[in-house]
């Protein structure tokens, strides 16, 4: 089930890169605790709780997206005033 779903929000990145992969794990991660503490989980469930992938996608380009914007805001700051 985990493998299903995994597999299907792969699916959508356009890029599968090193930021992708480290979403994928975490999310991963935060699925198998969830299923530990319910084991009868449905895929149905699973959806409800983790929401569509296409949610996921974005969660994770947004996310992606705060951390470039903070990086460069880091860089700017520590650019040499002239």
């Amino acid at each position: 089930m985990i493998k299903k779903y995994l597999r299907n929000c792969k699916r959508l990145f356009p890029v599968y890169g090193k930021r992708e992969r480290q979403f994928i794990k975490r999310l991963r991660d935060r699925i198998q605790e969830h299923i530990d503490s319910s084991p009868n989980l449905t895929y149905e469930e699973l959806l409800e709780q983790f929401g569509s992938h296409f949610v996921l996608l974005y969660k994770s380009y947004r996310d992606v997206q705060d951390s470039i914007i903070i990086h460069e805001e880091t860089i700017i700051r520590e650019l040499p005033a002239e």
